[in-house]
């Protein structure tokens, strides 16, 4: 199994764990022609059997693992609950430093079901 390979393997399996919460193995047969990739379960008698076909947009797993994949953002400041549709090209470390002022300006002024489309931007 090549480099790339290996990689591809290692991300869908953390994807999948974390989907799943269940533990997830690379298939040491994988490589062989119609055997599968990763597994739950035992490598005899799988639970789940998984071929991964396609590769990961890497920005996105970026992007998912140091956001998202770390659970819903919890700020004391912040009196509501707020659902936050992020892009892939999200900076997350600079998301995560400015949306408290943000969401306390918004609650501030009883601003609570805010719609924005993806082509505007908000300064």
């Amino acid at each position: 199994m090549g480099n790339k390979e290996e990689i591809r393997l290692e991300q869908a399996k953390k994807i999948i764990q974390n989907e799943l919460k269940k533990n997830v193995e690379i298939n040491d047969d994988g490589t062989k022609p119609k055997m599968y990739d990763l597994r739950v379960g035992s490598s005899e008698k799988p639970e789940i059997a998984i071929e991964v076909t396609g590769a990961v947009n890497e920005e996105f797993t970026k992007t998912w693992n140091i956001g998202p994949a770390k659970g819903p953002l919890q700020f004391s400041s912040i009196q509501g609950d707020w659902v936050i549709e992020i892009a892939v090209e999200t900076q997350i470390r600079e998301f995560k430093q400015n949306i408290p002022q943000i969401l306390k300006m918004l609650e501030s002024q009883n601003r609570y079901l805010i719609r924005v489309d993806s082509s505007l931007q908000i300064h």
